[in-house]
């Protein structure tokens, strides 16, 4: 009898340590994108066919272009665990330091939606695509 008491709590222990595994393996994959995904060089147009372009150096360091407007230098930050993801961008200005609230979305493994807004306000998500500050990124290959 004593042996069966101790057999089953060893089976329910294996059990337990086999869900947690189970949650714990999900939970490291429920984040598909990471900074590896990110970095390199990204361009794209927005909905009235004008041009952007992005490259990720590193973690914390970006080029870009919007809208054919010039190139800039800037730092970036990225919240992953956000959806749509909050991006970014801090840089120089006259004025002292302006930082452009934004978002990135994976559509897939080789498209990006990159939306940055002008105004101190960071939105709930995207706004709407006629509001042509969308960009769909692809690799440049």
């Amino acid at each position: 009898m004593e042996y069966h008491k101790l057999n089953v709590k060893t089976m329910k222990a294996k059990v337990l340590m086999l869900f947690i595994l189970i949650h714990f393996s999900a939970c490291i994959y429920s984040q598909p994108n990471s900074i590896k995904d990110l970095i390199g060089a990204w361009e794209g147009k927005d909905s009235l066919g004008r041009s952007g372009r992005m490259v990720v150096i590193d973690s914390t360091d970006i080029i870009f272009t919007i809208q054919n407007k010039g190139t800039g230098y800037a730092r970036y930050t990225i919240d992953f665990g956000k959806d749509p993801m909050w991006f970014d961008i801090t840089m120089p200005s006259k004025k002292g330091t302006v930082v452009l609230k934004g978002f990135l979305k994976f559509i897939n493994h080789n498209e990006i939606k990159w939306q940055l807004t002008f105004d101190d306000e960071r939105k709930n998500g995207f706004l709407q695509e006629t509001d042509n500050n969308t960009v769909l990124l692809r690799p440049i290959y």
